[in-house]
């Protein structure tokens, strides 16, 4: 697909309707604020999941590139997208990505932006490691996901989804921990389910990475 066509088919600026069926905000979230139509200029899709696309755009009023997130589905989703902003945006640690505002066009499109991480995920990093060198300069990247962690935790927060996938590895040695769409805030009515116990114990980094690496190294 061309860029231009790119451009017709997501709309070039976030006051267009950037996704075919976006959400309208409920009365709960009339309060979030309303982005001006040419705040933000959608350059290019980065991804899409259940919950979410994300596009690289450009912040009109910064001059800044940021990853533009706008919600895809309506209902119960609209308000898991809300909350996995919220509650990325009240951890604040290098090792987490930086919200940096969550709001609603004028369409009602609920979106959020975020640090535009550039760089591979520590899978790309893992798959490309083929000698032993290059496997040990990957070990500071994972205790730095476990710092990360480790905060997020002494906040009561769990990520639940962890995985090599899920982390960023920066062009300036930044290691970004991503996608907290599902993580769970610990003492709440939610999070006392007998079936979320696990979660709350073994939110540790997914077992992939470091079997990947021993097994490369045996």
């Amino acid at each position: 697909m061309s860029e231009s066509d790119r451009d017709a088919e997501f709309g070039n600026t976030l006051g267009a309707t950037v996704t075919p069926n976006a959400p309208r905000v409920d009365s709960a979230d009339e309060s979030l604020p309303v982005a001006a139509a040419d705040r933000y200029v959608v350059e290019r899709e980065l991804g899409a999941g259940g919950q979410a696309i994300v596009f690289a755009a450009r912040d009109a009023a910064l001059n800044r590139e940021v990853a533009l997130k706008t919600a895809r589905k309506r209902g119960a989703e609209a308000g898991s997208f809300v909350r996995e902003a919220r509650i990325t945006g009240q951890l604040e640690h290098p090792g987490i990505v930086p919200v940096h505002e969550l709001g609603r066009t004028a369409h009602g499109e609920l979106y959020c932006t975020q640090k535009l991480v550039r760089g591979r995920t520590l899978r790309t990093a893992l798959e490309e490691a083929t000698t032993l060198d290059a496997r040990l300069k990957l070990l500071p990247h994972y205790i730095d996901v476990c710092n990360a962690v480790a905060y997020a935790h002494s906040r009561g927060v769990v990520h639940r989804d962890l995985k090599p996938e899920n982390v960023m590895l920066g062009e300036f040695g930044e290691t970004v921990v991503l996608d907290w769409g599902v993580a769970r805030v610990l003492g709440t009515p939610e999070e006392k389910h007998p079936e979320l116990a696990w979660s709350r114990r073994s939110d540790t980094f997914d077992c992939q990475c470091s079997r990947a690496v021993r097994s490369r190294s045996a």
